[in-house]
């Protein structure tokens, strides 16, 4: 290689990079699909679909924002607070939970939110380009500023926990804004007026007193593997994992199919999701489904059988 020359993958990272600041969504799938390290590829999408920066040429300075997700998981009354299939968000009816929010990042991080709360398949939905351009959305540097989310069905059925995301930005001047992992009693004192908002919203359908489990603000590879894994972990508490399914849909997309059963004398019912590369690391999805298939019930001879039963 020439001393001038860059390499195959570098230049694959540069043009997805670009890509994504473009929003030309065509080309990222076609440069990620054809990436000679997918895995370095995914890396690639992941850190820059979710930073933002923004120059202040008269100032000299920028603007560095960051896309954070906060898992939510609602046992019961989740219709209630999340978009119906108009899309429309539904606002917190008590957001005291504000200054709670902002102390669980870097001092003088500003901090911007949605008034509601989305469905983890409307997250997992988004391309990398629209997740980039809600970023700008956030930071005020979008020529569309408002957020639309596709409307997606529930991979819950009745009864079942839902799985659902505050999300925002943090920017900061200068400098890339930091979750404050080690603000133990800021995110205490967060989750408490988080579910307490929510309880709110959803009223007399809350009956139980633990209805809301709240997790503090994350990056979204580590908000989107942390909730799918407390999500499940909730579901697994009421049923038993019979058997787990997973196929690859399409380059670096992954679909789950888990079957439970709520005891003996229950029919087997499945829930389904997909998780991208894209949006979470490979090995955290395999670690998922390791954990997935080493809580399922039954011998693995029996749950290939009852798996060829099931399809």
């Amino acid at each position: 290689m020439h001393e001038y020359e860059i390499n195959e993958t570098t230049w694959n990272s540069i043009q997805l990079v670009n890509a994504i600041k473009n929003n030309d969504e065509e080309s990222v799938s076609k440069l990620f699909e054809s990436a000679f390290s997918p895995e370095r590829a995914s890396e690639v999408i992941r850190a820059n679909s979710t930073n933002f920066v923004s120059a202040n040429e008269a100032v000299n300075s920028f603007k560095h924002s960051l896309f954070w997700v906060a898992p939510i998981i609602i046992k019961v009354g989740a219709s209630e607070v999340l978009p119906g299939t108009n899309g429309a968000i539904v606002p917190f009816a008590c957001p005291s939970f504000l200054p709670a929010l902002s102390s669980l990042f870097s001092i003088g991080a500003e901090i911007r939110h949605l008034s509601g709360l989305v469905s983890h398949s409307a997250i997992t939905g988004m391309n990398p380009c629209e997740v980039y351009e809600a970023c700008k959305v956030f930071a005020g540097k979008s020529k569309n500023p408002s957020l639309k989310f596709k409307y997606q069905k529930n991979e819950t059925g009745p009864g079942l926990p839902e799985l659902c995301f505050a999300i925002g930005t943090a920017s900061g001047f200068n400098s890339k804004p930091v979750v404050n992992t080690a603000a133990s009693n800021n995110a205490f004192k967060f989750c408490q007026l988080f579910q307490s908002a929510l309880q709110f919203n959803i009223g007399a359908k809350a009956v139980q007193a633990d209805n809301v489990q709240c997790m503090t603000p994350m990056e979204l590879s580590e908000g989107l593997y942390m909730g799918i894994k407390r999500w499940l972990t909730v579901i697994h508490e009421t049923h038993v994992f019979v058997a787990v399914g997973l196929a690859l849909e399409k380059a670096g997309c992954y679909g789950f199919k888990l079957y439970i059963q709520a005891n003996e004398d229950s029919p087997i019912e499945s829930i389904e999701w997909s998780m991208k590369t894209t949006q979470i690391a490979e090995a955290r999805i395999a670690e998922i489904c390791q954990w997935l298939d080493g809580e399922c019930a039954i011998p693995l001879e029996m749950k290939r059988r009852k798996k060829m039963m099931l399809h």
